[in-house]
């Protein structure tokens, strides 16, 4: 695989992407996984040839990490950065240093896990082929060092074939239910799947749960406390990345001005604010109530006198009443677009069950398009903010409108 940037899409990267949409996204049980380590092995561990940070969390692992592995690189390391999902292009879920794994090295990679995983006759999922690919593509260009975010829970995520030098889990909150538990609790268990033999692990504020301290004393790991911090939840979230950092300062050297420049990096569609034709916008990838109630917690702080008018969506395995009961409690409106996205929850059904919460104001638009230009036209006419939040899929659909229109 070679580094860099493609132009323009080849047919074989095309092809490997349709080959790929067309797997499970995850595995739909708490099976041990035995895919990742089988791939990983058939390839010679590229997944424990360099040092790595694993990060778990329901909330604020992607920005963490982003924040750890930028101060990393401008400490003069070559770091790779594993995190999910994409926004608008595949490639975006492995970088090195920031620059993004060019389309021809994932197509190459991607077909050599198609025909590895035929010869071992096995089915990995969509995340374990694309934690491998990372893994591969990292050993490859040789890096210093890996960050690498969780995709779902922890236990028995892909990304536990890595062998880190430190843990970091930064929040637990009600989300994927469906796998990883009905209470908080039995949700920081699975989270606490990653905490290895006598590596530390970071603690977010949030994190204080019995299942998560006693893996760690049968894991004999040293546990790091975050305190709880004044502010939203990006206070919340470099704080943790400052807390990973200092850490790690006795392996690398990191200095203060470091720390400080690299844990204001923020991800995109973090509370991100653009002007689209003279009307605020903020951007935000809150998907479950907990990120949401943050969100609308930051905009009572950041924009007191505003109304509301939220372009939303939700993948199907999300907690959809929770998140609508939220919204539609300070919502003007809310516009309801169909991203023609197989993952996403039908339009129609996210405004039949805010109907049911008895909030009138949720309605059901046939595309993104004509979603933002109702917001705009609403939104502006009366001063007020557009809010886009919710699934990552909705942001792809989203992001482009706002970006070639602004």
């Amino acid at each position: 695989m070679s580094q860099g940037i493609s132009t323009k899409k080849s047919l074989e990267y095309e092809q490997a992407l349709e080959r790929l949409y067309q797997i499970s996204l995850f595995r739909k049980d708490k099976a041990v996984n035995i895919n990742t380590p089988l791939l990983n092995r058939a390839l010679e561990s590229p997944a424990t040839a360099y040092p790595s940070i694993h990060i778990a969390g329901t909330n604020g692992k992607g920005s963490v990490a982003t924040k750890v592995a930028k101060a990393l690189g401008l400490s003069g390391l070559k770091v790779g950065l594993f995190t999910s999902p994409h926004l608008v292009s595949f490639c975006e879920r492995i970088s090195i240093n920031s620059e993004l794994i060019s389309e021809d090295s994932a197509a190459c990679g991607l077909k050599q896990l198609f025909d590895l995983s035929q010869s071992l006759q096995i089915k990995p999922t969509f995340f374990e082929l694309v934690t491998v690919l990372a893994c591969q593509y990292f050993k490859e260009q040789n890096i210093d060092i890996g960050v690498f975010e969780v995709g779902l829970g922890g236990k028995t995520d892909a990304t536990n074939v890595i062998d880190p030098i430190l843990s970091v889990i930064t929040s637990i909150g009600n989300d994927h239910e469906w796998i990883l538990g009905e209470t908080l609790e039995l949700i920081a268990e699975q989270k606490a799947g990653i905490i290895r033999k006598n590596i530390p692990v970071i603690l977010g504020p949030t994190v204080r749960f019995d299942s998560v301290e006693a893996c760690a004393k049968k894991q004999n790991a040293p546990l790091v406390y975050v305190d709880k911090v004044p502010g939203n939840f990006e206070d919340e979230n470099r704080a943790i990345a400052k807390t990973v950092l200092e850490s790690l300062k006795p392996h690398y050297a990191l200095n203060k001005d470091v720390i400080a420049q690299a844990i204001k990096t923020m991800p995109p569609c973090r509370f991100q604010e653009i002007q689209y034709k003279g009307v605020s916008v903020i951007i935000d990838v809150a998907h479950n109530s907990s990120a949401i109630a943050r969100l609308l917690q930051a905009l009572a702080i950041r924009f007191p006198r505003k109304s509301l008018h939220v372009i939303f969506g939700l993948a199907k395995d999300k907690e959809h009443l929770g998140c609508l009961d939220l919204l539609a409690k300070k919502a003007k409106r809310i516009y309801l677009p169909d991203c023609l996205h197989p993952r996403l929850t039908e339009p129609r059904k996210l405004a039949t069950l805010a109907r049911d919460l008895n909030y009138a104001h949720a309605v059901a638009i046939e595309s993104p398009e004509k979603a933002l230009l109702q917001a705009y036209n609403d939104a502006k006419e009366a001063d007020d903010l557009i809010i886009v939040c919710g699934s990552f899929y909705l942001m792809e659909s989203i992001l482009p409108l706002l970006q070639t229109e602004a």
